[in-house]
C-alpha cells in the first residue's frame, strides 16, 4: 500500500490469516517473506527513482536466499 499524503510505503504480510505490518530492513528496504531476493527500495518508489528501484532489486536477486529459492522452484 502506498500512503501518498504521509509518503510512505506499507507492506503487508499475511499471517494465519491476519495481515501484519512488516517494517523495513536494517538496509531501509522491505524484503518479500515469500518471494526470497524481492527487494523494495520505498524511499525510491515514492520519489520515483527507477534506476534505484533496479538497482535495489538487482541486489536481492543476488543474494544467496534467492538462488536456494529457485533451485526449491525446479
Amino acid at each position: 500500500m502506498i500512503a501518498l499524503r504521509q509518503k510512505r510505503v506499507i507492506w503487508f504480510v499475511n499471517r494465519s490469516g491476519r495481515f501484519e505490518e512488516l517494517e523495513p530492513q536494517l538496509d531501509g528496504f522491505y524484503h518479500s517473506e515469500t518471494f526470497p531476493g524481492l527487494w523494495l527500495n520505498p524511499v525510491a518508489f515514492i520519489v520515483l527513482d527507477g534506476k534505484s528501484l533496479l538497482n535495489t532489486l538487482r541486489i536481492g536477486l543476488n543474494t544467496t536466499e534467492h538462488a536456494e529459492f529457485l533451485k526449491r522452484l525446479q
